[in-house]
């Protein structure tokens, strides 16, 4: 459900901006636009707030399992961190306070990262390995990206404000600076985890793991999205709009070696999307859509996700040399 609305809210942000469609808030979409809102605001009424172990910040999280169907976990967080970013940049309320929420939300996922590995675990009041595992098709790479868009939105209305205050560039720095550690251990996972497997069905052949889609997508979406803001914000600096980024090492060196990190992400991304563009799913959605059969939800989520993922790897190749874009 939060999904789904923060999808008809990117949607509607898309249609805001065409011509040639409706606007946002004509009779139609209003009801697509209230249905956003009821939505978010029934997740996010259920709201609780928790101390972590590892940091002082305040953390918060969903709390009912019988509302969400299942154990709370980093990703109802993530979906809904992203909702509420995206009905306010398609609504723009000058009273908005769900930053503060959101804030306390990303506080709760990076609570769960384990620093030796990097790996973020899923479920919440739990690290083992069990946790770590749990969904790890989607929900970690999703609840990344969720602190990739948190960031994005602080530097968005730096931008806009001409300003932004030290602690809010503390906290872009201390949520890239979870997705840049996460990156090694899922790397390693996919290399290691995914690609030598392969599922066995009833007949006795070998199959793909379609699974690795949904693993690739995701992941292509988050470290794409993080190297393409650590560049809008390097064109920032260099700039020297805002008095506060001085304050910050290097000058806004989220991790040591940022070139090198950001590049070794870029290569990454790259190899996901032609991992998921040679995939048997990807290739046969357009057989399956020719012969007006219901595609597969995977292949289509492939396809959004690549094509995204494709246009990111050609503008970071232009600015890391040691990605090479066939």
């Amino acid at each position: 459900d939060i999904g789904t609305a923060w999808n008809t809210a990117l949607l509607l942000g898309f249609l805001s901006h065409q011509t040639w469609a409706p606007d946002p808030t004509s009779a139609g979409s209003g009801v697509l636009l209230a249905a956003v809102r009821n939505t978010i605001d029934a997740y996010g009424s259920d709201v609780v707030e928790f101390q972590s172990d590892e940091s002082a910040l305040p953390c918060a999280r969903l709390n009912s399992a019988a509302l969400l169907g299942e154990a709370p976990a980093i990703v109802h967080s993530a979906f809904l961190t992203l909702g509420l970013l995206a009905e306010q940049r398609l609504i723009k309320r000058k009273d908005w306070n769900g930053l503060c929420l959101v804030k306390r939300l990303m506080n709760g996922v990076v609570s769960q990262q384990d620093h030796e590995t990097g790996a973020v675990a899923v479920l919440f009041g739990r690290k083992d390995k069990n946790s770590v595992n749990f969904g790890i098709e989607l929900y970690p790479a999703e609840s990344l990206l969720s602190l990739v868009d948190v960031a994005k939105y602080i530097v968005e209305e730096a931008k806009r404000k001409g300003a932004a205050e030290k602690h809010e560039w503390g906290d872009v720095r201390r949520y890239l600076q979870c997705v840049s550690d996460a990156f090694p251990f899922y790397a390693k996972f996919f290399h290691e985890e995914f690609l030598p497997r392969v599922d066995v069905g009833g007949d006795g052949r070998e199959r793909e793991r379609e699974s690795v889609n949904f693993f690739a997508n995701w992941q292509v979406h988050a470290f794409a999205e993080y190297v393409q803001l650590l560049l809008d914000i390097d064109e920032l600096v260099r700039a020297g709009l805002h008095a506060h980024v001085s304050a910050l090492p290097c000058p806004f060196s989220v991790v040591e070696g940022l070139e090198r990190r950001c590049g070794e992400m870029a290569a990454y991304v790259k190899e996901l999307s032609l991992h998921v563009a040679r995939s048997r799913c990807f290739q046969g959605l357009g057989r399956r859509l020719k012969r007006r059969r219901s595609s597969k939800g995977e292949g289509d989520v492939a396809m959004l996700q690549e094509g995204a993922g494709g246009a990111h790897v050609e503008r970071l190749s232009q600015d890391f040399a040691t990605v090479e874009v066939a």
